[in-house]
């Protein structure tokens, strides 16, 4: 059978403690899942620097709502291979797990003062919204450009019919 992965991911501000924590939520929600066939849960903290905020707003201004006021940010993805069988049930666990450190990881993250509403869309589980993360303004203008050039919904709905949607 091939393999199968969920993604998730949250940003937060550097803080080593919440780090700490947000590790030991993902070791203890991925015990649920090591009876599932193949499964190997991974996680990663990505930077984004002031530096790269700027970058991204030089041509026209940025819009994930990025600022470079709001830097560091830390990205934390994580991501859960896993083979599926012959009526397992394995995407019913793994989804389940995943969601519990993302819901876990963001309270954590919220009540300790270091939660950024950034959502990175590439490491996004579906039922994230990441649209909204990038701001009111930024998510209309998004919404404005695609209703301009795309009024159809060839591009945003018709061809690509996964997905986010702005």
């Amino acid at each position: 059978m091939p393999s199968r992965q969920f993604w998730a991911g949250i940003s937060i501000k550097p803080n080593f403690a919440l780090m700490q924590k947000l590790i030991s939520i993902f070791i203890e929600e991925s015990e649920s899942m090591k009876h599932v066939k193949s499964v190997v849960p991974s996680f990663v903290f990505q930077a984004i620097t002031a530096d790269e905020i700027s970058h991204m707003s030089r041509n026209g201004g940025n819009s994930l709502g990025l600022s470079a006021s709001d830097a560091p940010i830390l990205i934390y993805s994580f991501t859960i291979r896993y083979s599926k069988t012959e009526g397992g049930g394995e995407d019913k666990v793994i989804e389940e797990g995943g969601k519990r450190i993302v819901e876990r990881s963001e309270r954590l993250a919220k009540e300790m003062g270091f939660g950024h509403p950034y959502i990175y869309l590439n490491y996004a589980d579906i039922s994230q919204d990441v649209f909204s993360s990038y701001g009111s303004k930024n998510h209309r203008k998004l919404k404005e450009i695609q209703e301009k050039w795309d009024p159809e919904g060839v591009f945003g709905k018709r061809l690509q019919p996964g997905g986010f949607k702005v």
